[in-house]
């Protein structure tokens, strides 16, 4: 055989080139990337004789791949409050333009962020072109509630005191995104807002920190208690008198006269 040629438009416009020979029979061609569209071509042989053999047109025809996106969350699509998540859409050509949406807004691709509890729709699309089909991709990242945390305290570390020993009751919380949260104090089922300063009798006071709960966080009846035990341990003070009739008199508090 003498030459092999192919005449083909895969490029747009009529061109010939030579073939390769696979074996004394078979010949290969590569060519592409080919875009989207219907082309013809064909092979012209002749041999060393000058006999020249034409095959017949052919029609080759690409239509548009389809693409698969990905997207994925993490560490998770289901997180608490206070977890930073990262959403990242992948898989998309070189050729093509793919974006991130959240909630209908276009946010930028693979960024970490500390989201407020909720519900968010993440969608990564690409609108395609010539040579590739739109194609979409979705998922729903779920943000629950965080349970909010706190502690009692009080300028008696043991929560026991002495009758008529002042003491300050208030709390602390270190809870972040929480300014629509109402922290309240009760002593014995009783709201005393946000602490209080006195000097209790004695008795047992039970002291409870709540929470009324809001976007971020959800409501907690018993962030914490603590139990104030105020006690009497000092002796009554008793005094002795000889008066001048000679009689005793034995004084104590409320100064009481015996004889």
């Amino acid at each position: 055989m003498g030459t092999v040629q192919i005449t083909h438009d895969f490029t747009g416009t009529p061109f010939t080139d030579n073939v390769t020979v696979v074996n004394g029979t078979v010949y290969t061609y590569g060519i592409g990337p080919i875009a989207v569209g219907s082309y013809t071509w064909s092979m012209t042989a002749n041999d060393t004789y000058g006999n020249v053999n034409a095959s017949e047109n052919g029609t080759y025809t690409i239509t548009q791949a389809t693409q698969y996106l990905n997207i994925d969350a993490t560490p998770s699509w289901s997180e608490t409050y206070n977890t930073s998540t990262t959403v990242t859409g992948s898989n998309c050509p070189s050729q093509l333009s793919c974006l991130l949406y959240q909630n209908g807004t276009q946010v930028t691709n693979a960024a970490t962020l500390n989201l407020s509890a909720g519900t968010y729709n993440y969608t990564f699309n690409t609108s395609g072109n010539v040579n590739y089909t739109l194609a979409s991709n979705s998922s729903l990242l779920l943000i629950a509630k965080a349970t909010p945390e706190g502690a009692i305290n009080s300028t008696d570390s043991d929560w026991s005191i002495e009758a008529g020993t002042q003491i300050t009751i208030g709390y602390e919380e270190n809870n972040t995104g929480d300014s629509d949260l109402t922290y309240i104090i009760y002593r014995n089922g009783t709201n005393i807002g946000s602490g209080e300063t006195w000097s209790p009798g004695v008795g047992s006071y039970e002291y409870i920190l709540n929470t009324t709960g809001g976007n971020n966080y959800t409501a907690n009846n018993s962030m914490d208690n603590d139990v104030l035990v105020v006690v009497d341990t000092v002796a009554p003070n008793i005094s002795i008198i000889i008066a001048d009739n000679g009689r005793l008199m034995f004084l104590q508090p409320p100064f009481l006269l015996f004889s």
